[in-house]
């Protein structure tokens, strides 16, 4: 039997349509669960359903890459609960959702269904509430919204991809699922104040709970049956889904000879596969677009002080066929305060992702445009970039060549700062009459990379090199040209089902010119230690330490570490990894299903005098400790289309700052409106 490495929990306020989600932790793609083991799932979950279909119907539904109008609507009035003759017969079924004003006026019940039209009948037929904007436009637009944002839908899904059979079928079984939970949380809290009922009511599904509420860990099946793969003792169904997770319940026992816990069934999502395999196909042209607009007022002591950033940002996201999809974002944002003025201008326009992504053969992905990508370590680059990047799936491993390009992008948002003619020119107000004032410093940088996802049962290896090119002395003949490469290794270990472990390490070398017609080569390094712990208990709360080193020193052989990205260490003390370690201890948890909250806690040290720039650091001191941060944050999404961030933190200043500095802080809210 296979095991699936990884530790992961994910946390979500809700899921925002593309191009980005609020998603502070994400777990690991879980392994493509049996079709037939799917199809258990739901005639488990479905009591009235199961002995109206055959097996030899349920199998013909899930060999079925595109279901029809009639057959959705079958399926769905008899997950829905919905008695009487008409769900024995597609058409019967597909008439009633069409007189009942489920369906888009024009389908037609032998046509393929889209997954914003299945969306809009689930809604429907389950009488589910939605946000404000599906109350004002209730349309299969709103509606897929609303499941993907409740986590009820596959993942990289538009509304008009189209629906396979095993997609209808898992999609029906969380549903189901969903609203069990919101039942027996409501019966539970009537209990407690009065001796109500808590037997479901008519009109919704007659399902019991399933017996381990798992969400949002991931349930796998085994890849061979083999002689563990049998229920426990007693049990009659003939298929089960193992967790690499501790046992939940005292129903949840080890199969006789076997080191891996066999829980109730639950399905993993169709989408979910591993790499090299096909996705389920989609609809030629199917697109996705929208708005989000956001806006976050701050305030930091003895920083920019008070300052309100808000943002617009369309967006749109299509399918091209079964073989490529594309991406477009832009952003025009605007900062209001009390030094944002002087800065820059009060708006910002920004071309924030255009990627199309390729995939001519099975194993093989292209993505040309801009991009996100971060190296495997997350310490050298970390943004969007433009240029192109490749990955080919050998089976026992994955290669990956990229090349990109940063003088396009606005440079606030590259952040790149790797030489002093880099942070002059970052800091520059922009100015609109000069388009050069605008751009990020011109470099280029080629990653190049292989990944072992599976190196043991328990372990994992990524190795990956970049080499980065400064073109900045083309333009400007006082820029003195910095290149830089890097050797980077990272290596993973599950020491436990809820314990992993990482570190990475990077050795780095450059080449800069000092001096007229002459250059130097000097060294440097990074490394990192990770520990991410899942806690037991019933909210999938995760605990981690990081820790980051980065050589320091600001001449001879070995200096101190440049990453091509400038990524701040902290909230409110923010220097970049050059000449600094780190501690840092966080936990996040998703306390409810719209609700998650974070903290954590750093503490700061240099690794020599020179690197680290503040105003108040005391130059005759020669303590190496920077000080502590501690900060906190919560998101709250309590519709689809809204997503609600408060948070803030404090910095302590440490002994290598002059005596008496005083405490720094910053504190932060917002709200993003996704239309």
């Amino acid at each position: 039997m296979t095991r699936r490495k990884g530790v992961g929990a994910s946390f979500y306020s809700g899921r925002l349509p593309q191009p980005e989600r609020n998603v502070m932790l994400t777990p690991p793609p879980p392994r493509k669960p049996r079709t037939f083991t799917i199809a258990w799932v739901f005639l488990l979950t479905i009591h009235g359903f199961l002995h109206a279909q055959t097996a030899s119907e349920i199998d013909l539904l899930l060999a079925n890459k595109e279901i029809a109008f009639a057959h959705a609507c079958r399926f769905t009035l008899a997950a829905a609960a919905k008695t009487g003759a008409e769900i024995a017969d597609d058409q019967a079924a597909f008439t009633r959702a069409h007189e009942n004003g489920w369906l888009p006026k024009q389908a037609d019940a032998d046509n393929p269904i889209r997954m914003g039209e299945l969306s809009f009948l689930i809604m429907r037929a389950f009488n589910m509430k939605g946000s404000f904007l599906y109350a004002l436009f209730p349309n299969p637009r709103y509606a897929f919204r609303e499941l993907d944002h409740l986590k009820l839908l596959p993942g990289r899904r538009s509304p008009m991809s189209q629906v396979s059979g095993e997609e209808l079928l898992w999609i029906l079984g969380m549903v189901l699922s969903y609203l069990e939970e919101r039942m027996a949380s409501t019966a539970k809290a009537g209990a407690s104040t009065s001796d109500a009922s808590t037997e479901p009511s008519p009109d919704m599904p007659n399902a019991p709970p399933p017996v381990v509420k798992a969400d949002p860990k991931w349930w796998l099946a085994p890849d061979t049956p083999d002689t563990r793969s049998e229920p426990p003792s007693g049990d009659a169904q003939s298929q089960w889904w193992v967790a690499p997770f501790p046992a939940p319940d005292a129903q949840s026992e080890p199969p006789p000879g076997g080191d891996e816990w066999w829980v109730a069934p639950r399905s993993a999502p169709p989408d979910a596969v591993p790499a090299g395999e096909s996705q389920n196909p989609v609809a030629a042209s199917s697109a996705d677009f929208g708005i989000l607009i956001s806006v976050e007022p701050s305030y930091d002591k003895d920083g920019k002080g008070f300052q309100i950033v808000g943002g617009v940002t369309p967006w749109i996201s299509a399918a091209l066929g079964k073989k490529m999809d594309v991406s477009v974002s832009a952003k025009l944002s605007f900062v209001y305060g009390e030094r944002g003025r002087s800065e820059s201008p009060p708006f910002i326009a920004e071309l924030e992702r255009a990627e199309a992504t390729f995939r001519p053969v099975q194993m093989l992905q292209l993505t040309v445009g801009r991009q996100r990508f971060k190296d495997n370590a997350q310490m050298i680059a970390s943004g969007f970039f433009d240029g192109f990047f490749a990955t080919a799936g050998l089976g026992w491993a994955r290669l990956s060549v990229g090349a990109f390009y940063t003088g396009l992008q606005y440079k606030k948002s590259a952040e790149i700062l790797m030489t002093t003619h880099d942070q002059i020119k970052h800091t520059a107000p922009v100015d609109y009459g000069d388009p050069d004032s605008y751009f990020a410093s011109r470099r280029i940088f080629v990653p190049v990379a292989i990944e072992f996802p599976d190196l043991t049962p328990r372990t994992s290896l990524s190795l990956m090199a970049i080499g980065q090119f400064d073109v900045n002395a083309a333009a400007y003949a006082a820029a003195q040209p910095l290149h830089t490469q890097y050797m980077e290794a990272r290596y993973g270990v599950e020491a436990a089902d809820t314990l992993r472990f990482t570190v990475a390490g990077i050795g780095f070398l450059a080449e800069s010119a000092e001096t007229a017609g002459a250059t130097a080569l000097w060294g440097g390094a990074a490394a990192a230690l990770d520990a991410d712990w899942i806690t037991p208990g019933r909210t999938p709360d995760m605990l981690s330490f990081k820790a980051r080193w980065g050589s320091g020193v600001a001449s001879g052989d070995f200096r101190a570490f440049l990453p091509i990205s400038g990524l701040a260490q902290g909230l409110v003390f923010t220097p970049a990894l050059s000449g600094l370690l780190t501690i840092r201890l966080s936990y996040a948890a998703r306390l409810l299903r719209t609700f998650s909250l974070a903290a954590e806690g750093v503490l700061f040290w240099r690794t020599d005098r020179e690197t680290v720039k503040d105003a108040e650091l005391d130059g005759a001191s020669k303590d190496p400790f920077l000080g502590g941060e501690l900060a906190a944050s919560c998101i709250w999404s309590p519709q689809s289309a809204i997503i609600a961030t408060a948070g803030g933190g404090v910095f302590l200043p440490g002994r290598a700052f002059v005596h008496g500095s005083p405490v720094r802080w910053k504190i932060h809210a917002g709200v993003t409106v996704s239309l």
